[in-house]
């Protein structure tokens, strides 16, 4: 059983290091002002991707708050 266990953690593991991988070889196809309407800057898609950076989430109104807002990252959307 603890094998499997083991299995299953590794390729859960491994599944989620081929979407962050897919994410960042995506984000690294935009263009600067692409990600700079994101509120990201090329230096920082690695680090945005894995979740150690908070980008700004859009208010109801269109808006979104400012980098040190509440925001959500690149992590919590892949997830939903």
């Amino acid at each position: 059983m603890a094998v499997l266990q083991l299995l299953s953690n590794w390729l859960d593991g491994f599944a989620n290091y081929l979407v962050r991988r897919a994410a960042i070889m995506s984000l690294h196809e935009l263009d600067d002002r692409a990600l700079r309407d994101i509120g990201l800057h090329r230096t920082q898609i690695d680090a945005a991707v894995r979740g150690f950076i908070r980008l700004p989430r859009p208010n109801p109104d269109g808006m979104t708050t400012s980098p040190g807002g509440v925001g959500a990252s690149i992590s919590s959307w892949r997830q939903a």
